[in-house]
């Protein structure tokens, strides 16, 4: 009875996870590289209050160090000692005795320069961060990720129709030196393959005819590693190169590591150096290695830990690719939770990582596709995280309207790592208030008291698929019953909207380019995340809310979010979760790192980071003060900013989910209307046919 109830149980999982299609191999572990044997690393976070870290590079019996204030030296212990060159840099490395870093010559070229001010000018490409400077003989090289330059000289990439070829990579092999050649197809930007060059000075083109075929782990090779390393970092593992083959050596999220993060990775005799933009993290096979001074500030004691030859392990599941904050997380939980260890796998295809799931090799997703979860959820195959958080219904400390809204019939099934507010903004100038239009005909007649060409230069398509459907989908599909209606007058009336107040390509095109500042300054801009101080002030505006979206105030979006799969180890699961919510080290990591204006389920820290933007207003306005400012408009609408969001986290919001498949459904079956051949009421007939048979296909 047991047998056929597995096989039941399996054949179920195979044709009813979420969008399952033909049946595939199941993803298997890369073989084609040897793994040494696991070295037991004690893993040392280490601080310096001398600004963001740039690189770092062996000198004599220490290293030097490139921050924002400065190169610095550390001695063999990683102390700060001796002076320092005042000068900022972002690339360092040593010619013999003589130390080279990235400048600026007189006439403010970027140029390779030495302590006694000779410069070598260099034509730097895409690359500041992470960039490989090689003092290798008489000859210079430098690596930046797309192009090689040797003495200044840029060397010639292989040229094909559909294919982007990069220098990748610089490494040195013990018979010379080599460079990782990757290919890139332009239609998906995906890589298809990777090379091992050989490079010397009478190289003048480069060509993977002349290398050794690479596989597939090392297609994503970057110039995070020092090249004389002989290391090759791809997708935050290190490869190291022995006898002309690669072998896994370490992998960096184990150790507290954010890949995303990573500046540099050098690696000596005894010790592997891994520089992120506000730490640095070494690994020694010792724990007596380092000894430090006061010059250096280490992080709590709890997140410094050493971490087991073959720790415990639980991988993270990721669809395409991995987010930069779950990189951090998932860092964040390897250096300051001893016996349990994170790694991240990126499946391609959601039916790989449904055959993945199947399998038991995953045991937590990190998605930004809440439909994917909640197919996985129908299939009850996701721990509720009430179950592992029971303070989630009930914990003052938590936004309970938020945790409401994530909510799949009844239950929470996943939870955002971080937030972004989307809502509409309206300039002031049109005249209305937050909420005053109660629908699109209302809003459309305001607008045209001002400008009827709200939209100017946006096409109708974009503004529907980029401004208008992913904050009203859910308006016309039920996830929980599946019910669609876009056939309603209110769906109608958006595409009625799109068309009147936005263009076609055509006219976009003839329209061209002319608009001048104070036309952008009043052009009606719709479902942006708002973003206080990072990227772009919104000083003018009022909060809107979309009309026809009932009793909804707020919408949220999330980058990525956090489930845990009903067959992972429950006491694990439940202090991973409550780490994510309540973890006051977490939200300080988050908040070293934020570079854009999010909140959090967590009461406390989204009325901190509130806090933090008023205190930065308090400094913005006494600077104005003392310049003889008494007046700054822009300051006081900030502050409104800040209250308005303070009240709408307490109103009804929902979340917005990216299903760009739907969308693009229902753009395809909207043209025909926007170029004038159909009506919007058969516009709308369409597209709720087409969407009945994509789900049913889907299901």
């Amino acid at each position: 009875m047991q047998r056929w109830t597995a096989l039941l149980l399996c054949l179920l999982l195979l044709t009813g996870l979420a969008a399952c299609g033909e049946q595939t191999e199941p993803v298997k572990e890369t073989e084609a590289f040897p793994t040494e044997v696991p070295i037991q690393w004690h893993a040392e976070t280490l601080s310096y209050v001398v600004g963001e870290l740039y690189d770092v590079c062996p000198r004599g019996n220490g290293y030097y160090l490139a921050a924002d204030s400065g190169i610095y030296e550390l001695d063999a212990q990683f102390n700060l000692s001796g002076e320092h060159l005042p000068d900022q840099t972002t690339l360092v490395a040593m010619e013999k005795d003589r130390l080279l870093y990235l400048g600026s010559d007189e006439a403010g070229n970027y140029a390779i320069l030495d302590e006694a001010g000779g410069a070598a000018p260099i034509e730097l490409g895409h690359g500041f961060f992470s960039t490989q400077l090689l003092p290798l003989g008489e000859t210079l090289w430098l690596c930046d990720g797309f192009k090689l330059l040797r003495d200044g000289r840029e060397l010639t990439l292989p040229r094909e129709p559909g294919v982007l070829w990069h220098a990748a990579a610089l490494v040195e092999t013990g018979d010379g030196l080599s460079l990782v050649l990757t290919r890139t197809a332009t239609d998906t930007l995906k890589p298809t393959g990777a090379w091992l060059v050989p490079v010397d000075d009478s190289t003048e083109a480069l060509s993977e005819k002349d290398g050794t075929e690479l596989p597939e782990p090392l297609w994503t090779a970057a110039t995070y590693c020092n090249p004389a390393s002989r290391c090759v970092c791809a997708d935050g593992v290190l490869w190291r190169l022995e006898n002309g083959t690669f072998s896994k050596f370490v992998e960096l999220s184990s150790f507290g590591v954010n890949p995303s993060r990573l500046r540099r990775a050098l690696i000596t005799e005894d010790r592997v150096l891994c520089l992120e933009e506000e730490r640095l993290t070494v690994l020694s096979e010792s724990s007596n290695d380092i000894s430090t001074t006061g010059s250096t500030e280490r992080d709590d004691p709890s997140e410094t830990s050493v971490v087991p030859a073959v720790p415990r392990t639980l991988t993270v599941g990721a669809l395409w690719n991995q987010d930069y904050l779950c990189s951090e997380w998932i860092a964040y939980v390897n250096r300051t939770k001893p016996g349990c260890q994170l790694t991240c796998r990126v499946y391609e295809t959601v039916e790989k990582l449904n055959l993945a799931i199947l399998n038991h090799e995953v045991d937590l997703l990190a998605l930004n596709d809440v439909s994917v979860l909640q197919n996985y959820g129908n299939q009850d195959l996701l721990y509720p995280v009430e179950d592992l958080c029971p303070e989630l219904q009930s914990a003052d400390a938590l936004y309970q309207n938020m945790i409401d809204a994530l909510r799949y019939k009844g239950d929470c099934l996943y939870l955002p790592l971080a937030m972004s507010p989307t809502v509409n903004i309206l300039p002031k100038r049109y005249g209305f208030s937050p909420g005053e239009a109660a629908s699109l005909a209302a809003l459309g007649a305001g607008l045209e008291e001002v400008d009827p060409d709200t939209f100017s230069q946006s096409t109708k398509d974009g503004v529907l698929e980029t401004q208008m459907l992913p904050q009203t989908l859910s308006n016309w599909i039920d996830p929980e019953t599946g019910q669609l209606s876009f056939d309603s007058p209110d769906f109608i009336e958006l595409l009625e909207f799109c068309d009147r107040y936005a263009l076609t390509w055509e006219e976009v095109g003839a329209a061209g380019s002319g608009l001048t500042p104070e036309d952008n300054a009043r052009h009606f801009t719709m479902g942006i995340p708002l973003q206080l101080s990072w990227y772009g002030l919104l000083t003018h505006n009022d909060l809107y809310a979309l009309p026809d979206s009932g009793d909804v105030r707020l919408n949220l979006s999330s980058q990525v979010y956090l489930a845990v799969l009903n067959h992972t180890d429950r006491t694990t699961a439940e202090k991973l979760v409550n780490s994510l919510l309540f973890d006051e080290g977490w939200f300080s990591q988050l908040s070293r790192s934020q570079t854009a204006f999010q909140i959090y389920l967590n009461r406390e820290w989204t009325e901190a980071v509130l806090k933090k933007e008023t205190d930065r207003l308090d400094q913005l306005e006494q600077s104005y003060l003392e310049s003889g400012f008494t007046d700054v408009p822009s300051l006081t609408a900030q502050r409104k900013l800040i209250q308005s969001y303070r009240e709408l986290f307490q109103e009804k919001v929902c979340f917005l989910a990216p299903a760009s498949d739907l969308i693009r459904v229902v753009l395809e079956e909207a043209q025909p209307y926007f170029q004038g051949e159909i009506t919007a009421q058969e516009a709308a007939r369409r597209i709720q046919n087409r969407v009945e048979i994509y789900l049913a296909e889907r299901s």
